[in-house]
């Protein structure tokens, strides 16, 4: 960043207002999440503007979807991205190796308790950091038209155990690594929307200005069914708002919401320009 953390955050609810939509910005009035259980010809028959799966039918490399699948998809118009987490490593993706548990490459390291094969990874290793690349790779060579990066809010663990490192902006400066990468091979078509880490795009404008769109987990609830304070809502929802007015797709996800919720937090999402979907946990089809 050219300037100060300070200064951009102060001058960026004008450049909201003066830069308008990016190249890479997207229109679309409805999404879905789908990354079990994949069906092609059930997806592609989904009323949906945007639809978000995996690259790969199991997550296997045998298992990737061909480009004629993906472009069934998108025959009715239909923007298709995959996902990627860049946070986390998981055990079923082309590049894990059996022997990583004994000797563990320098960017793996605990294992997540609440999803088993999944490891955190030193995000600003340029082992893993190699390995994404590669991984985007394929998902351009299969014609998606772009991506969505999970657990970009990984970095906020780290900083609950270790004040040393700046986290935050080792993750910005992965994301702008991405960014480059892809401009550096001339896809700048390919875009990408962002898992959660909304607070992100706002420090710093090169990301701002290359991410189409941000998915926000549990923003109206605790992802058991029950509603958050106001107080915490709205603290997710200033950044949101604001890169909602800059011409970014906002979508909010709940899970396990009684329907007589789902009314009231819909309406609240529709005030503020937001898409909300309310999905099983396991994001099967």
């Amino acid at each position: 960043m050219s300037m100060s953390k300070k200064a951009f955050i102060f001058v960026l609810p004008f450049l909201l207002v003066l830069c308008g939509c990016s190249a890479r910005d997207i229109k679309a009035d409805s999404f879905y999440i789908a990354l079990q259980g994949i069906n092609i010809d059930r997806l592609s028959k989904l009323n949906y503007d945007l639809i978000i799966i995996d690259y790969s039918y199991d997550g296997s490399e045998a298992g990737e979807l061909k480009s004629e699948e993906v472009n069934k998809l998108k025959e009715n118009g239909k923007k298709v991205f995959s996902y990627l987490s860049i946070g986390e490593a998981e055990d079923y993706r082309f590049y894990w190796n059996d022997s990583f548990k004994e000797n563990p490459p320098s960017w793996l390291l605990k294992e997540n308790p609440n999803w088993p094969g999944n490891y955190t990874v030193a995000f600003w290793d340029e082992g893993w950091q190699k390995i994404v690349f590669e991984y985007i790779d394929k998902v351009v060579k299969a014609g998606f038209d772009g991506i969505f990066l999970d657990r970009v809010d990984v970095y906020r663990e780290f900083l609950e155990e270790d004040s040393s490192k700046d986290y935050q902006k080792l993750m910005i400066n992965f994301l702008r690594k991405i960014i480059k990468n892809l401009n550096d091979k001339n896809i700048t078509s390919f875009k990408i929307i962002l898992n959660n880490g909304e607070e992100l795009p706002l420090k710093d404008y090169v990301l701002f200005r290359n991410i189409c769109g941000l998915v926000a987990e549990s923003l109206y609830t605790d992802g058991a069914g029950n509603i958050r304070s106001e107080e915490e809502i709205k603290v997710r929802e200033k950044p949101l708002s604001r890169l909602k007015r800059a011409g970014k797709c906002v979508m909010i996800i709940e899970y396990s919401v009684s329907e007589d919720k789902q009314l009231i937090l819909k309406e609240r999402a529709e005030k503020k320009k937001f898409l909300i979907q309310f999905l099983n946990p396991s994001l099967s089809l």
